[in-house]
């Protein structure tokens, strides 16, 4: 119990309260970044491959579906198009921002 008092009595309250409101910032505006990526990906996916294509991938079966999908046939040509096209412009944007010797 000494030790407890001694460990509490050394602790600087106004610096860990400092950092306790910062470590809370940074996990609040990790989180909100994850869900901003969670429904980017969600309305990447309705548009592209639902969209062009008519492909909407199945869910997990706890996920809500932030996008409704429609009933369509999907089109494996324009399915197969969608996803080279979108190969082709993730490696031109990869080799306009990778320089000389670090591309591999």
């Amino acid at each position: 119990m000494e030790r407890l008092r001694q460990f509490v009595a050394g602790v600087d309250l106004r610096a860990t309260g400092k950092w306790l409101v910062l470590a809370s910032l940074v996990g609040i505006v990790g989180g909100l970044g994850a869900i901003a990526l969670q429904l980017a990906l969600g309305f990447s996916t309705h548009t592209f491959l639902g969209g062009l294509a008519g492909y909407y991938p199945s869910e997990a079966a706890a996920e809500p579906r932030w996008f409704a999908a429609v009933d369509a046939a999907p089109s494996m040509w324009r399915l197969v198009l969608v996803m080279a096209g979108g190969g082709l412009v993730s490696g031109a944007r990869r080799s306009r921002t990778t320089t000389g010797a670090s591309r591999t």
